[in-house]
């Protein structure tokens, strides 16, 4: 049995559980209790786009309003 630690608003599940279960750092976790015990409900969280920001560097300044209407004219 894995021993479950909670500090300061935070869960810390031991390695060994984390590798049988295959949870990872960018995993949320739902604890929900019912009757006769508890499920734990867990999936990798999904990038938001402010996290994307900045990944791609462009090698030329670009123009996002002039972007948008070449789109538009389908001229990519």
């Amino acid at each position: 049995m894995a021993n479950i630690e909670v500090k300061d608003k935070e869960v810390f599940i031991p390695t060994d559980l984390r590798d049988t279960l295959n949870i990872h750092e960018n995993y949320d976790i739902e604890f929900k209790f019912i009757e006769d015990g508890m499920i734990i409900k867990f999936h990798q969280r999904k990038d938001k786009f402010k996290d994307m920001i900045g990944i791609v560097k462009a090698n030329e300044p670009t123009n996002a309003i002039e972007l948008k209407r070449k789109g538009q004219r389908g001229e990519y």
